[in-house]
């Protein structure tokens, strides 16, 4: 083994290659803050036009729904305790209502949940955390793997959830409330501006 075999991987690839990411792990482990840390990325990188999520962020709210948003388009999905919808035991009914049409609205799910979820999502990319780094306890270790069977591959990344502290609400405790948010200070210019350097048409109102 080289230096170089000991490089972490970054995982970050397989989010907008398959637009769906399981974070799983502990309570406190620092899923939900690598999803917004992930959305943000995502964003700032043009890939999407709104974040939408069941927690409160710091970012501007567009709009407040009394359960999940289905209907949206080039949004990237943050869903805090997804077992909610997608445990072990979900019905295919409930994932294909999460997981259809993806790609063709041009959205991406980030899913944190400690409980499995259902199996129906092996195939998609998982994060799973490790530990954290003693003295820093930002610093945190995550195995990723996706495929299914002698398909698979997996390997090991570093993240820090520093960046993540005052992104949003930690404390809070999803209660069915979504909210759609502006995220263009996350990407420095306007949503008309993304969509016109992106030629895409947004609709007017959700």
């Amino acid at each position: 083994m080289g230096v170089l075999d000991l490089i972490p991987d970054d995982p970050f690839p397989l989010v907008y290659a398959f637009r769906v990411l399981t974070l799983v792990g502990r309570y406190g482990s620092g899923k939900t803050a690598l999803a917004v840390l992930y959305a943000r990325r995502l964003i700032a990188q043009g890939y999407g036009a709104y974040v939408a999520a069941n927690v409160p962020i710091d970012l501007p709210v567009l709009r407040e729904y009394d359960s999940r948003p289905s209907e949206l388009v080039h949004a990237v999905y943050i869903y805090d305790e997804a077992w909610q919808d997608l445990a072990a035991d979900a019905s295919v009914k409930a994932v294909k209502a999460h997981l259809a049409y993806l790609r063709k609205r041009g959205c991406y799910l980030l899913l944190a949940s400690v409980l499995p979820l259902t199996r129906f999502l092996a195939g998609f990319p998982v994060l799973s955390f490790a530990f954290a780094v003693p003295g820093a306890w930002h610093v945190r270790f995550w195995n990723w793997r996706v495929g299914l069977g002698k398909l698979s591959q997996w390997g090991w990344c570093v993240e820090s959830i520093r960046p993540a502290y005052g992104l949003y609400d930690s404390s809070y405790q999803p209660d069915g409330r979504w909210w759609l948010y502006d995220p263009s200070p996350w990407r420095g210019y306007s949503t008309d501006e993304w969509a016109q350097r992106r030629q895409v048409h947004l609709p007017q109102s959700f």
